[in-house]
């Protein structure tokens, strides 16, 4: 069984990709991030808080699945197995 790895043994790099790996960043257009500091303001919470609540609704509704995703012009009856158009199923 192996032991796991202390902060204070890793390199670097091992701990940058350990950061990333539970730390996501999201780049949106300047709309989305004004209407994110918008919503934040409005509610009085944090902009993380914001986007994490818009993420978990969208992830909660499944509506998405039929209207598809715009930027692709692609619906769900129209994605075989493909989602991710890296040719793997």
């Amino acid at each position: 069984m192996s032991r796991p790895v202390s902060p204070i043994s890793m390199t670097n790099a091992e701990r940058q990709a350990k950061y990333r790996m539970t730390h996501v960043r999201v780049f949106v257009g300047d709309q989305i991030t004004a209407t994110i500091r918008r919503l934040a303001a409005d509610f009085d919470l944090d902009e993380v808080e914001v986007t994490r609540e818009l993420l978990r609704f969208a992830l909660c509704n499944n509506g998405w699945k039929l209207g598809g995703f715009p930027s692709l012009h692609k619906t769900a009856a129209q994605i075989s197995g493909d989602v991710l158009g890296d040719g793997v199923e």
